[in-house]
C-alpha cells in the first residue's frame, strides 16, 4: 500500500523494519502477478475465495533449501523448559545444566529423539534462555 502511495522502497524498508532487497522482492513479487489478479477479479467466473487464495499464493514464501525441520516448536518449548529447572529436580547430581547434560537427558526422558549439545546450545541462545 505504501508504494501505490509513491513511497520509495528505502522509506518503506525503515517504516516496516526491513532491508531495501526485501521490499523490492516483495514489489516485484506483486507486481509480476498483478495483471492475473486483475484480470481474474474482472472474471465472471471469480469468486472471493479463490481470489484471496490466489493473492496468499502470490504472497507466500518460496520454498525454502535444507533439511526439514528434525525437532518440532513443542519439543524445543519443552527443552526450555527443561533448562530453566535444576538438575537436582530431577535427582541429578550437579547444580547446573551443561549442554551435553540436557541433550542426553532431554533425549532419555522423550523430551526428544535425537539433539546434539551443540543445538541445544543454539536452540537456548535464540530464547535468551541460559541453563540453570
Amino acid at each position: 500500500m505504501l508504494a501505490h502511495q509513491g513511497v520509495s522502497n528505502m522509506k518503506i524498508a525503515e517504516v516496516l523494519s526491513t532491508t531495501q532487497n526485501t521490499v523490492r522482492k516483495w514489489r516485484t513479487r506483486w507486481l509480476t502477478g498483478y495483471e492475473e489478479l486483475c484480470a481474474y477479479e474482472q472474471a465472471k467466473t471469480r469468486s472471493t475465495p479463490k481470489l484471496l487464495s490466489k493473492m496468499l499464493g502470490m504472497l507466500s514464501d518460496d520454498s525454502r533449501s535444507g533439511a526439514p525441520m528434525r525437532i518440532s516448536l513443542s519439543e524445543k518449548e519443552n527443552l526450555v523448559t527443561l533448562a530453566c529447572k535444576k538438575p537436582k529436580d530431577f535427582n541429578i547430581p550437579f547444580t547446573h545444566w551443561n549442554r551435553d547434560l540436557l541433550a542426553s537427558f532431554a533425549m532419555e526422558n522423550g523430551i526428544v529423539k535425537k539433539i546434539s549439545p551443540s543445538y541445544v546450545s543454539r536452540i537456548l541462545k535464540k530464547t535468551g534462555h541460559t541453563s540453570s
